[in-house]
C-alpha cells in the first residue's frame, strides 16, 4: 500500500518512531509530563481543518477563537516552564500539526513539542500537568 499524502505519511512514520520521538522528553524515571488538549478543543479544531490536495491539512479557525486558543496554549506553556517541566503538549494526530503551528508563531520550535497520543507508547508513564481548556468552546464561522 502506497501513501501519497505527505501529512498522513508523516503521521504513520511518527507513530512507528514513537519511542525515539518521546525519548528526549522523558525524565530520569522515564515519565512524560504534558499539557493535555481538552477533547472539546480538539473537536473544535478538527472541525475547522480542510484538506487541500497540494497543501495538506489547512487550519481555518475563526480569528477570535484562534486568539483564545493561542492564549490558552501560552498559559499552559508558561505553567509548565514555571514548574520546571519541558512544555510538551499532547493531542490527537489530526490536530497536532495545527496546534504546533499556532505555538511556533509565538515560541521557538525547540522550546516546546506537540505529540499525538498515537505517538506515545502504551507502556509509557504519563502525567498530565495541566489541561488546555477554553471556557466556551464553540467555533463560529
Amino acid at each position: 500500500q502506497r501513501v501519497q499524502n505527505a501529512e498522513l505519511l508523516t503521521d504513520i512514520v511518527r507513530q512507528r518512531l514513537s519511542r525515539q520521538i518521546i525519548a528526549p522528553y522523558l525524565d530520569k524515571n522515564k515519565t512524560l509530563f504534558a499539557a493535555v488538549i481538552d477533547p472539546q478543543v480538539e473537536f473544535d479544531v478538527r472541525a475547522n481543518i480542510t484538506i487541500d490536495d497540494r497543501d495538506g491539512r489547512i487550519l481555518a479557525l475563526d480569528p477570535h477563537y484562534r486568539e483564545r486558543l493561542r492564549a490558552a496554549l501560552l498559559t499552559a506553556y508558561n505553567s509548565m516552564q514555571s514548574s520546571g517541566k519541558f512544555p510538551l503538549f499532547t493531542c490527537g494526530s489530526e490536530v497536532r500539526s495545527g496546534l504546533a503551528e499556532i505555538l511556533s508563531r509565538e515560541i521557538s520550535t525547540r522550546s516546546f513539542a506537540v505529540l499525538a497520543y498515537e505517538e506515545i507508547p502504551r507502556d509509557a508513564k504519563f502525567i498530565e500537568i495541566t489541561k488546555v481548556v477554553l471556557e466556551e468552546s464553540e467555533v463560529t464561522a
